[in-house]
């Protein structure tokens, strides 16, 4: 029973964050920010929960180490692709529509970066905890970011968005990227780099 209060808790953050981008559609930006706030506290509260009330397994020393390594490498990026690219990268211009639409960086990489991250930071938190709880945890909280993923792809986006972002789906992969979605995101960054030497010349 210990697990199901903080399943039950993530899952209530996830269904709470499914609102942020229908504020967003309805310019409610304080209703936008309680919801992203309300959600994400709730998903912090539900991980570090399981985490701390589970049995654990132990692994050996070797691969816990590179669990915890690899999960920090996840976890910046996830922080990377959910926070800094869209609200700082974005600010700069890098690869930004008239619309809004980020389509470089990670963006090129798929159209939900942030799911892949999320999936392979709750894989290694496992793997550097081995906190056994987790084992239920990531096929259930994964599936509702998926399902977030969807919600967006299908409805919040396209009405956001317009027409372009039917085109970057057409070009970009949804989650699992592809050779040439790691092609653009890679030419992006050259791209960026040059943009950020011309601005220090």
């Amino acid at each position: 029973m210990k697990i199901l209060l903080p399943l039950v808790v993530g899952i209530l953050g996830f269904l709470i964050l499914y609102g942020v981008d229908y504020f967003d559609l309805k310019k409610k930006r304080l209703l936008k920010f309680f919801t992203w706030f309300l959600g994400i506290t709730l998903l912090l509260i539900s991980h570090l929960q399981i985490v701390l009330t589970s049995k654990i397994i132990i692994f050996p020393e070797f691969l816990k180490s590179i669990g915890i390594v690899l999960l920090v490498i996840f976890f910046i990026l996830l922080l990377y692709s959910v926070f800094i690219e869209i609200s700082v990268l974005g600010k700069k211009g890098y690869a930004v529509s008239s619309s809004g639409l980020i389509k470089s960086g990670t963006y090129a990489l798929s159209r939900h970066p942030g799911v892949l991250w999320y999936i392979m930071t709750l894989i290694f938190l496992f793997i550097a905890t081995g906190a056994k709880h987790l084992l239920y945890a990531i096929p259930v909280w994964s599936i509702m970011d998926i399902l977030y993923a969807i919600l967006q792809d299908l409805y919040f986006f396209p009405r956001l968005f317009g027409e372009e972002y039917d085109d970057y789906k057409k070009s970009t992969p949804m989650i699992l990227p592809s050779f040439k979605s790691i092609r653009s995101c890679i030419l992006s960054y050259r791209k960026i780099l040059l943009i950020d030497e011309d601005q220090t010349a």
